[in-house]
């Protein structure tokens, strides 16, 4: 709905909530105690309470799984917090990116999303990749929770 409306900062707050949730759920795969993991849960279920880990410690787990978890995370991390990014409308932030950044981005999109990019795209053209880019991580995260629960039993 968000991608429909053209609410850009929206639509990619929601995708880093989703990268987030991924990344929670593959650093409690990757905790091998599992008191510990049991102790996460709750503290993720249970109203106020917080797991007192910073986010790069959470974030690691998930950025073994590939290099686009990170871009997507550095890049979404930019409209979450007060930044240039916010002023879409008005700057490109795309265009702001590094040209590395840029390559790396679009390189990625091209190949799992089977896009035409290039750096000198805009972000409109990046944009519309969004609602796939979330797809993935949703289905990931779906797969990361099954076996999460798998491996609870």
């Amino acid at each position: 709905m968000a991608h429909a409306h053209g609410w850009r900062s929206i639509e990619i707050g929601i995708l880093r909530q989703e990268l987030d949730s991924m990344a929670r759920t593959l650093y409690l795969l990757n905790e091998p105690r599992r008191k510990r993991r049991s102790a996460l849960l709750m503290q993720a279920t249970s109203p106020g309470q917080r797991w007192g880990i910073r986010d790069g410690e959470i974030a690691e787990p998930a950025r073994r799984h590939g290099g686009w978890v990170d871009m997507v995370y550095k890049f979404s991390s930019r409209f979450i917090h007060l930044s240039n990014q916010h002023d879409y409308m008005v700057r490109d932030p795309f265009q702001a990116l590094a040209p590395s950044e840029r390559v790396e981005m679009t390189e990625y999109l091209n190949f799992y999303h089977h896009g035409d990019l290039t750096a000198n795209s805009t972000f409109a053209d990046v944009i519309e990749y969004v609602p796939r880019v979330f797809q993935k991580i949703s289905d990931n995260l779906d797969y990361y929770l099954d076996e999460l629960e798998g491996k609870a039993r």
